[in-house]
């Protein structure tokens, strides 16, 4: 909304900005009721170890096996191919 009002304002007096003083005040507000909202969230913010544990597939370290058949000469390329199952 401030955008929007300052954007087509031709002129240099002063006092037209003065419509900006209500848009900039809402919005300081909705940004602090935000930032009390998020302090909740982030204070019940937790990790689930069994899943995170759970999520380690053999998938999320694919690119490090093919790295190491890299360093072993093998061109990555068929690297990739070998151990994402292509043939």
């Amino acid at each position: 909304q401030v955008k929007n009002t300052i954007a087509n304002l031709v002129s240099g007096y002063n006092r037209d900005l003065q419509l900006t003083k209500g848009p900039t005040m809402r919005g300081l507000e909705v940004t602090q009721a935000t930032l009390s909202v998020m302090v909740l969230v982030f204070d019940r913010l937790g990790v689930n170890a069994g899943r995170c544990q759970a999520g380690l597939t053999d998938e999320v370290y694919a690119t490090e096996r093919v790295y190491e058949l890299v360093k072993k000469g093998v061109p990555f390329r068929e690297a990739y191919r070998r151990i994402s199952g292509e043939s």
